[in-house]
């Protein structure tokens, strides 16, 4: 049966009905767009609107909050219920979500039908931790590869375990970062929480790399020959050269045959009327670059010296992060996003 609803005032109850006649009416930069099916099929008795609906905005709070809040629940026995618009809306107002930046596509009720899972497995925690990075991380969930470093259910006890149609959530660890990453792992039981403990994942992107096909000695030049491109899933994120980055270039260490060559490891062969631009340990401006877009970022310390077209390593004095861009002038170091 459905939970009751709160009593609304008159006044409350008519904004609402705006909200949810507000179909097909272009967003704001912040709003929120819900796409309704005219069927949708879940797997717990507590139902929330991200089990149901196609949610977008560009808020990723503001997401997760419409996505957890709770439309319906089923009873005991209970396999098929209505969803009306009319109580979404009221909900979504209920819940702070304001009219102005709302608007809502579909029927007027969702047909919802309960097929409770069977008991959770270690694939259904490594499926919310993907959706958990996805969010924190950015790009699609064919990039990205997330597994438990070992068994997790295994470790619960029997009864939270056997249960069926529990939920999982993984909570967003602290950086979005690749590579071994812990966080906490909870499982519901409709709107109570049976289990938390903590879970280590490894948690991999494809990415655009260049792979290293023969050994390269310090000052050798970058060509088709000894180096390729290739997509890979990697743990660390990567500079995702071109061939113009790359091509051409001379390295600055010896590489082995396998190694994932980075921009910091080549430079700009000697010109005999080139200069030194940047010197190591002098402050330098930072200009990121994606398109026509180009954004001046706060001044950096260079880490190595350079001259014009030669990639190099800078230092963000605020935060202590390195990365590596191109020298394009006197001083001045470009990225690209």
């Amino acid at each position: 049966m459905f939970r009751s609803l709160m009593i609304v005032t008159a006044a409350g109850l008519l904004s609402v009905s705006c909200v949810a006649q507000q179909f097909g009416r272009p967003s704001n930069q912040r709003g929120v767009h819900i796409a309704l099916p005219d069927q949708a099929a879940v797997k717990y008795a507590h139902v929330r609107l991200g089990d149901i609906a196609n949610i977008t905005t560009s808020d990723a709070a503001l997401k997760r909050r419409v996505s957890e809040l709770e439309v319906a629940e089923f009873g005991q026995g209970q396999q098929v219920a209505l969803v009306k618009l009319a109580r979404i809306s009221i909900l979504l107002r209920l819940n702070g979500v304001p009219a102005g930046s709302l608007t809502i596509d579909g029927p007027k009720a969702v047909q919802v039908e309960f097929a409770p899972p069977a008991s959770l497995t270690d694939v259904d925690v490594e499926n919310a931790a993907t959706q958990t990075f996805l969010e924190l991380i950015g790009g699609e969930a064919k990039d990205l590869r997330v597994r438990l470093n070992g068994p997790f259910m295994v470790s619960l006890g029997a009864d939270v375990r056997d249960r069926r149609g529990l939920r999982v959530e993984v909570l967003p660890p602290g950086e979005p970062r690749l590579g071994r990453l812990s966080t906490a792992v909870r499982l519901w039981d409709g709107s109570r929480i049976v289990a938390s403990r903590p879970a280590t994942f490894e948690v991999q992107k494809r990415q655009k790399v260049a792979v290293v096909l023969t050994s390269l000695r310090r000052d050798d030049t970058v060509t088709a020959r000894n180096v390729r491109l290739e997509n890979r899933f990697v743990s660390k994120f990567q500079d995702q050269p071109s061939e113009e980055d790359i091509l051409g270039k001379s390295t600055r260490r010896d590489l082995r045959p396998g190694q994932l060559l980075s921009l910091s490891d080549l430079k700009t062969p000697p010109r005999q009327t080139s200069v030194i631009a940047v010197r190591a340990r002098e402050t330098i401006e930072v200009e990121a670059v994606s398109g026509v877009l180009r954004v001046r970022l706060q001044a950096a310390t260079a880490l190595q010296t350079g001259r014009v077209g030669d990639i190099i390593q800078f230092k963000n004095p605020d935060s202590g992060h390195t990365r590596a861009g191109r020298i394009v002038g006197p001083g001045r170091v470009q990225i690209k996003l």
